[in-house]
């Protein structure tokens, strides 16, 4: 199967030189929130969208997870500190 294409639907991917300049010439309104992902622009979500509460409740989650990790580590490190020698190791 052959599939036709058209033109001007094809995709163009962009530098983030080509970014940069767009900004500077001022392409993008000042309110407006485009970010650059491989090659693509895609609108940022609004500040306080419900994306930004569920981005904050992850970053609280692997946080939590992290520092519990780390607890974890700096435990059995001192466990392993403090456990005494044997003859002969």
């Amino acid at each position: 199967m052959v599939l036709l294409q058209d033109p001007a639907l094809q995709t163009r991917f962009i530098s983030v030189q080509d970014y940069h300049r767009m900004i500077e010439a001022e392409i993008f309104g000042p309110e407006e929130r485009i970010e650059l992902l491989l090659g693509q622009l895609i609108p940022m979500a609004a500040k306080g969208s419900p994306h930004s509460a569920a981005v904050a409740r992850a970053r609280d989650l692997f946080d939590d997870q992290l520092t519990r990790q780390q607890s974890a580590d700096s435990f059995a490190r001192a466990r392993d500190l403090a456990r005494p020698l044997r003859a002969g190791t």
